[in-house]
């Protein structure tokens, strides 16, 4: 995945067609800038963002950049929701934040893992991917909610949550696992950001737009495979209640993010696989989203 990308949003069109009019440039560059102690260094490179035509910046809230002892394996003691707690560190999301703000940006804040090994489902793995613990997950998400949304009008659940960098494991026993679990983490952190951040719009997905054919725990999952197992459909969308659909509790999102990038294919090349989505299977995509709302599978 680049370091720096440059997402257009565009109505899906016919080939040739312009963007829509009010369209938004977003750029993202978290190693950039997270790491960009200098205010005037900061406030350069905001003046250049603005100079390309950007409109909004997207950045991470890494949850272990920010939550105390990360390395630790035992839960500190701390108001995990609260978005003054003095554990949190929130300097550098703060400079950020803050920059873009003042150079008249529109702020979406990507709230995502890696997690600290105390809010994953074994700490004794020393992975910080590993299943993180939803409630933990929206606790933090409802901190981040509550301090930026006078600031930030975007708010995203996860990144990615179909690739292994950032949510394992993807399948278990030959079975999908990553797809429940982000569910898990959507249906707390859904209304824990929107309690912290009434207004503002909450993103669900930021899916990667291809996966493997191949089911492990480090195996990427294809988008459209995730949102089937997401929303608990089949493939000829029929409703699952068993495994672990049982119980299911439909997710509920403002709108679904999706990147489309495609790295060696041209932006009108449809996928080989009808279960990956880059930017040619735009409309397909669409209608894919369509039938899982009318299915009230997704809200």
């Amino acid at each position: 995945m680049p370091l720096v990308w440059l997402i257009m949003l565009v109505l899906l069109l016919p080939t040739g067609a312009a963007a829509a009019p009010n369209a938004d440039v977003l750029i993202m560059d978290d190693q950039l800038l997270l790491n960009e102690q200098d205010p005037a260094a900061l406030d350069r490179h905001m003046n250049r963002f603005v100079s390309l035509g950007v409109d909004r910046l997207r950045v991470s809230a890494f949850w272990d950049q920010i939550a105390p002892h990360p390395g630790r394996r035992h839960e500190p003691t701390f108001d995990a929701a609260s978005p003054t707690a003095a554990q949190y560190n929130f300097a550098s999301l703060d400079r950020v934040v803050n920059s873009a703000v003042q150079h008249g940006l529109k702020v979406m804040i990507s709230i995502t893992t890696p997690a600290p090994l105390w809010a994953t489902g074994d700490p004794s793995r020393n992975d910080r991917f590993w299943k993180p613990k939803p409630d933990e997950f929206a606790l933090f998400a409802r901190a981040i909610a509550s301090r930026y949304g006078d600031r930030a009008d975007e708010f995203a659940i996860s990144n990615e949550a179909n690739q292994p960098g950032w949510l394992r494991p993807q399948s278990y026993r030959g079975s999908y696992y990553a797809p429940h679990h982000y569910r898990r983490m959507v249906n707390a952190a859904f209304p824990a950001i929107r309690a912290g951040s009434p207004r503002d719009t909450i993103v669900v997905g930021e899916l990667a737009a291809s996966g493997s054919v191949n089911r492990g725990p480090g195996s990427s999952i294809r988008p459209l495979a995730f949102l089937r197992a997401f929303a608990c459909v089949s493939r000829s969308f029929h409703k699952l209640s068993s495994g672990r659909c049982k119980n299911f509790k439909a997710p509920r999102a403002d709108v679904i993010g999706h990147h489309p990038y495609s790295f060696y294919s041209r932006p009108t090349h449809h996928s080989a696989n009808r279960d990956d989505a880059a930017i040619g299977d735009g409309r397909r995509f669409l209608r894919f989203l369509d039938r899982l709302v009318k299915k009230h599978r997704l809200i």
